[in-house]
């Protein structure tokens, strides 16, 4: 550990690089030894020479009264600055000495001497220790890295994990939510209403609790589904009614707090289909996409000014009737490649685009049945990642969680001088989540210890 004390500053005639002389005590202050600096004593140091400076941790010698210097920071770019012999050097505590400082932490490499708190996410990768001081202690806040292969329905299977709505609506048709998995949305043709529900667990369906509504029977008694724009400022949904059949938008003043939503315009679907059910937009906003029961398509449109329906244009459209003749839902995967269309048969239908998020160059590719929850579902939406499905079913009138992915998880090693208690090296965390790992050292980094 390094050692402090107080008021202790003195001059030196050093000139280079290497090794400091120490000459007298600076006015008004105490020399190394006078303030308690003993021989071998390790010390944090901190140089000025002009406009010059340097930190770092040096051994004091008390014959001959010299003091290493093993640099930190500097202005010569943490390098050992070219002392001109008319610079004093002073005993100071840096912010590693002080509790929990933020570390600097460079690719995959730690250097000790800048705190005691390191932040990594986890990359395949083998961490590296440097400057270590001759005792330490530290901790290392590990994120989850990694990426998942989702979006496939190859590989879809149920949860046993779902949520019922009925309490609020009984015949809910459209499902959203948000981006990082902490709130869910639902709108049902009973009520007209978008119910907003909080999860205390992001992206499990079954910690959900529900939390407001907003109605939206002013503009549309019949309505079909719903879809936000990513930073939660936009609302849109979707009529099919006896008088319109419209996008609806709504502007938020608080974002993802629908009891802030306010109706600001629409555009009309009836030119393409008489009986919209469901909605998507790419996330940039500048596509939208619609599926119609009356015609089984899938209508693509242009809008020219991003999240703006009044600005949509009709492009083209592709037909889902020799897989599904009553489609309720459209989604896509986030790079625009993959398309889902949920049918009313208990069927979710998935097709390979050739050209991202254009549908005239669809094909179709296999098919998932969710009959075994839900006989009559009429909406689904994914996890960003594709690792999560949702589907929502107005027969038991619950949202069912799916699981359409694989998840590989980027793995993190330690130096082979860290020693765990437990004989075996921490497991990296499943993406997004964070574990902490203490550590220590008391012989400059040659052992590491964890604490527990």
């Amino acid at each position: 550990m390094t050692k402090l004390v107080n008021r202790a500053k003195m001059s030196t005639a050093t000139t280079g690089t290497g090794t400091l002389t120490l000459g007298s005590a600076a006015t008004g202050y105490q020399s190394f030894a006078a303030a308690g600096v003993a021989d071998g004593d390790v010390i944090r140091y901190v140089i000025e020479d002009g406009a010059g400076w340097e930190i770092g941790t040096g051994t004091y010698t008390a014959t001959g009264t010299t003091l290493t210097r093993t640099p930190s920071e500097s202005s010569d770019g943490g390098t050992a600055i070219t002392l001109t012999g008319n610079a004093v050097v002073f005993v100071s505590a840096v912010a590693a000495d002080l509790g929990d400082a933020l570390g600097t932490v460079a690719s995959d490499t730690l250097d000790l001497s800048t705190g005691n708190f390191f932040e990594v996410t986890a990359a395949d990768q083998t961490l590296v220790f440097s400057n270590p001081p001759d005792v330490h202690k530290f901790t290392i806040k590990v994120l989850g890295g990694g990426s998942v292969a989702g979006f496939d329905l190859g590989i879809a299977s149920y949860d046993a994990v779902s949520f019922s709505v009925s309490a609020q609506e009984t015949s809910p048709s459209g499902v959203f939510f948000k981006p990082d998995g902490t709130k869910m949305f639902v709108i049902g043709t009973t009520t007209n209403t978008v119910r907003e529900y909080n999860l205390s667990t992001a992206w499990d369906v079954s910690s959900a609790s529900y939390l407001q509504p907003f109605g939206v029977s002013s503009q549309d008694t019949f309505n079909t589904d719903l879809f936000f724009k990513p930073d939660g400022s936009k609302m849109f949904t979707v009529g099919a009614g006896n008088t319109n059949k419209n996008v609806n938008e709504y502007s938020l003043g608080s974002n993802w707090d629908i009891s802030t939503s306010v109706f600001s315009q629409s555009f009309a679907l009836s030119g393409q289909d008489s009986s919209p059910q469901g909605i998507f937009f790419k996330p940039d906003g500048t596509k939208m996409f619609m599926i119609g029961v009356q015609t089984d398509r899938v209508y693509e449109y242009s809008l020219n000014s991003a999240w703006d329906v009044s600005s949509a244009v009709f492009v083209r459209f592709f037909s889902i009737v020799l897989q599904e003749a009553t489609p309720m839902g459209v989604a896509f995967s986030a790079d625009g490649d993959r398309m889902f269309v949920l049918g009313f048969n208990d069927i979710v239908y998935e097709y390979a685009l050739t050209l991202s998020w254009d549908v005239s160059t669809a094909s179709y590719l296999r098919n998932f049945s969710v009959a075994a929850q839900e006989n009559t579902p009429r909406a689904l939406t994914f996890k960003p990642d594709g690792g999560k499905m949702y589907i929502l079913g107005s027969a038991g009138v619950q949202v069912y969680q799916y699981t359409t992915g694989v998840a590989s998880i980027a793995a993190i090693s330690y130096p082979a001088s860290v020693s765990f208690a437990s004989g075996s090296t921490p497991a990296a965390p499943a993406i997004g989540a964070v574990n902490t790992v203490d550590l220590y050292t008391v012989d400059g980094g040659t052992n590491y210890y964890d604490r527990v």
